[in-house]
């Protein structure tokens, strides 16, 4: 059971994701949570803010005060020592105590500080903060509706890693330590998401939704009979309801469908989290926290043949889109090859791709360190970027039956006056993705839900 931040922003919701694990103790629940509401967010403000020498002391005292606010209206009294112990405390209760961690935010924020600099290294261990400190009190509050729980780092339980600080890769040895570590954990195990350890100590980071793949991961090497990612939706809706407030969720999803619809940006799942589920078949489930009866969304291996066109539609802004001509591509071997070798060695990932004889155009939606490949390609190429796109797709199995399928979108956006400036069909049978204007992204969105969904 994996609950995100907006789950745990304040005490009443730590508090109520708590009841719902009580509730599931027969299935023997195994926690994974992330920071407290925005707090990564803050820790992220606050490290550059130290990095930049400026007002940084402020910040630092906000983050602490607010955990320190949460833990007394969970009925915590905090000392000055930033410990904490139940108050009318029954016996066999652990005390909140993020004195260590409270310790080491202030200890590496004065380091970045003196430093002038946010290294890799640092950065993620001032947002390990947010994990080990929630952890720690989603497991006290078990404690005080009575039942035995503790809080575990993730690296501690044999979450090994890469050296890649932001964006960590899993190692192959870390289920085999998982499943030795947890088979000696006693009561409801609280484990912090998003962080893992590369060989020689050093803390990483899995990414923005890393929570998601600490869950699955841990799910996977321990056989679950189900993963559930608890958020602040009902489920994988058919659109960002932001976007399309008339939007439901979708009760049934494929693990291709839903794999296609995390990349491209359904926000309540992270696209890394359904390999781990693949690998052993787990259905994941996708809840809400402030509505825990609804039925949310299933994903699992196959889903029936309902007739249904299409399932859900999802977008990405902040996606550049890269043209290059030459000459030289046509009838050229290698050339194709010689392009994204310098992508990848600047680690840039393409998510669209088309060809012409002597072009090639290309997305991406992470623009670090693109300015230097642009500037490699155009020693045999010319390049032009169009910046501020945003990609949009249609999902669902029941599209690889479906002929005309792109006529349809290109007509319904067509009357809408949006212009379509890529499109992606072929390389996959339950997806059709199109690029346009970030500004047309909300009517594109708006218009095909209504065509493909009549709402």
């Amino acid at each position: 059971m994996k609950f995100g931040g907006s789950s745990l922003a304040d005490a009443g919701k730590i508090l109520a994701a708590a009841k719902i694990v009580k509730k599931r103790l027969r299935r023997e629940p195994i926690v994974v949570v992330s920071a407290n509401g925005d707090t990564t967010d803050r820790l992220e403000k606050l490290g550059k803010a130290a990095a930049e020498r400026g007002l940084w002391e402020k910040q630092l005292e906000e983050i602490i005060r607010n955990h320190e606010i949460i833990a007394e209206k969970l009925g915590l009294e905090v000392g000055a020592r930033h410990t904490s112990t139940l108050q009318n405390s029954r016996s066999g209760f652990r005390p909140y105590n993020c004195a260590k961690e409270i310790s080491y935010l202030r200890r590496i924020t004065k380091h970045i500080a003196k430093l002038g600099e946010l290294s890799e290294a640092n950065r993620a261990r001032l947002l390990s903060f947010g994990e080990r400190c929630s952890a720690k009190l989603f497991a006290v509050t078990l404690q005080s509706l009575g039942v035995q729980s503790s809080a575990y780092n993730s690296y501690d339980l044999g979450m090994l890693t890469d050296r890649n600080y932001r964006e960590a890769k899993i190692s192959p040895d870390a289920p085999k330590l998982l499943r030795r570590s947890m088979r000696k954990l006693s009561g409801v195990p609280v484990i912090t998401g998003f962080l893992g350890k590369a060989k020689g100590g050093d803390i990483t980071t899995l990414g923005r939704g890393g929570s998601d793949v600490t869950a699955a991961v841990i799910g996977a090497a321990l056989g679950a009979r189900e993963i559930e990612i608890w958020t602040d939706v009902s489920g994988v809706m058919t659109a960002d309801p932001r976007v399309v407030p008339e939007a439901w969720p979708v009760r049934k999803l494929s693990f291709a469908e839903a794999a296609e619809l995390a990349y491209f940006g359904a926000r309540v799942l992270h696209p890394k989290t359904i390999a781990p589920a693949i690998t052993k078949s787990i259905p994941v489930r996708v809840l809400n926290t402030f509505a825990p009866n609804d039925s949310g969304t299933l994903i699992v291996p196959k889903s029936r043949e309902t007739g249904i066109v299409a399932k859900a539609i999802a977008y990405k802004k902040g996606v550049t889109a890269v043209v290059i001509n030459s000459l030289r591509m046509l009838d050229a071997h290698g050339f194709l090859a010689r392009v994204f070798e310098i992508f990848k060695k600047y680690k840039i990932s393409v998510d669209m791709i088309t060809t012409s004889e002597v072009s090639i155009a290309l997305t991406v939606d992470d623009d670090r360190n693109l300015e230097q490949a642009v500037e490699e390609l155009k020693k045999f190429a010319r390049v032009f970027m169009m910046n501020r796109r945003a990609i949009v797709c249609v999902v669902g199995e029941g599209m690889k039956k479906m002929r005309g399928m792109a006529g349809r979108i290109f007509s319904c956006l067509g009357r809408e006056d949006i212009n379509i400036e890529m499109i992606s069909h072929g390389a996959s049978e339950i997806n059709v993705s199109f690029l346009v204007r970030e500004q047309d992204v909300a009517s594109a969105v708006r218009t095909l839900h209504r065509n493909f969904f009549g709402q």
